[in-house]
């Protein structure tokens, strides 16, 4: 199976946004949200290209959950 690999340079903003983290709106220009609007495009078109992997090929998969199981995980935090 081939390897899919992207080049962080050929993602329009990714270099200037690499590494910061996103509190609030406050904290960058206009044009830095602009550019992170760029890159999020760029991000969906790139998963939209993205191989498919054989492995589930005409199967379905099913996860049942019930409220006690998402009960469960809260009272475990």
């Amino acid at each position: 199976m081939a390897t899919y690999t992207v080049d962080p340079a050929a993602l329009p903003g990714f270099a200037a946004l690499h590494g910061r983290h996103y509190f609030t709106d406050q904290e960058y220009s206009r044009e830095e949200l602009l550019g992170l609007l760029d890159l999020a495009v760029a991000l969906k078109a790139l998963y939209r290209r993205r191989p498919l992997t054989p492995y589930l090929e005409g199967r379905t998969l099913a996860m049942i959950l019930s409220a006690s199981t998402r009960l469960a995980s809260m009272a475990a935090r």
